[in-house]
């Protein structure tokens, strides 16, 4: 028969109370795997980055749930460019619309990105969401060439 501690109990229904954890961060950037995709051969899929890499991108999107949308887009670590990259070495999954989507991605550090977008007209709740889609350890998302000085 399992114990219960109603102090506990109690503490965890207030922590994760939904009307209290929307109230204490309204506008924190969250995240949504479940378009993570290789389809098209399009990026790389979590099993093919190192315990060193998925620790990291771990880490990352842990640090940058502590901030918000603009937060990020100022910092640079986020760059939102609204269609999905005429450029891009990647390919758009064919399973996603072409329209309805602000494409962007995310600085993880030197190459390392991860690509996604953010819903063009979402439900309240789903207005800081950021999908995954591609795990970019090349920069192939959106690629630029350096500039030589």
């Amino acid at each position: 028969m399992a114990r219960h501690n109603s102090l506990k109990d109690s503490k965890l229904r207030s922590f994760f109370n939904q009307a209290d954890v929307v109230t204490q961060c309204p506008e924190y950037i969250s995240f949504n795997f479940k378009f993570v995709s290789r389809e098209n051969g399009n990026g790389q899929d979590f099993s093919e980055w190192n315990e060193e890499g998925i620790k990291e991108l771990c880490s990352k999107l842990r640090d940058f749930s502590g901030k918000t949308v603009l937060e990020l887009k100022q910092d640079k670590s986020l760059v939102v460019y609204g269609d999905f990259p005429r450029n891009s070495a990647l390919h758009l999954p064919i399973s996603l619309p072409e329209n309805g989507l602000n494409w962007g991605r995310l600085r993880l550090d030197g190459k390392k990105r991860v690509a996604g977008f953010f819903l063009v007209e979402p439900p309240e709740m789903a207005k800081n969401v950021f999908y995954l889609v591609f795990l970019d350890a090349e920069h192939e998302f959106y690629p630029v060439e350096k500039k030589h000085t």
